[in-house]
């Protein structure tokens, strides 16, 4: 399902395929899913049903998705710049992501089920989408908190190794139980998710070269069932669904 219709970044990826009779899951990304028409059904544990062409799903939200054409997925970062702007957007848990973005996003879903873009194209249109909109979001201090921003600088800088919680707070000038308390309630996840989302990101491009344990092992974890439990709890699917052909 995935092959040559997938792109990742540190802060988020996309996809873009036919969903159907999805069960019921959640995970750490927030979710915006984009439809060219009003096709997307998304149901909350409830068993209330939201019908759009564009919807986001918070963090962590146990959801189910159905879909009669193409979608578009977007899954972002919830502790980035870029995921703190979109979860200000909405109340809800599930809601319409309305902004200009979405039309843009749409647009381009039209003319890749239309088949006047080929895959390649409807990647990089997409991709330069979401990129100048993360950039704006970069440049403005959403967290309203520089401390938040070194704190996620340093942990990228050193994804190759566990940070522990006594080092990032001191980078922050804070003792260990008040950097934990600012940092969730700024990001809206704990500073181990935050670190775990880092570390699972920078694997990405491993994974086409060498097995999931190799790639478990290169990136800190203790093994392939504790890496594919994190990739899983991050983005809602596996690292083998990621590979499959």
């Amino acid at each position: 399902m995935f092959k040559n219709k997938i792109y990742i970044e540190n802060d988020f990826g996309f996809f873009i395929g036919f969903f159907k009779d999805n069960t019921y899951h959640k995970h750490y990304a927030i979710q915006i899913s984009i439809a060219a028409n009003d096709s997307l059904i998304i149901t909350n544990q409830d068993e209330v049903e939201f019908k759009n062409s564009s919807c986001l799903i918070k963090s962590n939200v146990s959801h189910k998705l159905s879909c009669k054409e193409n979608q578009l997925l977007i899954l972002v970062n919830p502790s980035s710049s870029f995921g703190h702007y979109l979860t200000q957007g909405i109340s809800e848990d599930i809601g319409v992501f309305n902004h200009p973005l979405s039309d843009r996003l749409k647009n381009y879903v039209q003319q890749y089920n239309d088949k006047t873009i080929d895959i390649n194209l409807f990647n990089e249109q997409v991709k330069k989408s979401i990129q100048s909109f993360n950039c704006v979001c970069n440049d403005f201090n959403h967290f309203n908190d520089k401390r938040i921003y070194n704190a996620l600088a340093y942990i990228e800088a050193n994804y190759d190794r566990v940070v522990s919680l006594k080092e990032v707070a001191a980078t922050c000038h804070l003792s260990p139980s008040r950097f934990l308390h600012l940092f969730k309630d700024k990001t809206g996840i704990t500073f181990r998710r935050a670190q775990l989302w880092i570390k699972i990101a920078k694997s990405f491009k491993s994974l086409p070269k060498q097995s999931i344990t190799e790639t478990a092992h290169q990136y800190g974890f203790t093994d392939s069932a504790h890496y594919s439990k994190i990739f899983k709890q991050n983005f809602g699917f596996s690292p083998k669904m990621f590979l499959k052909k």
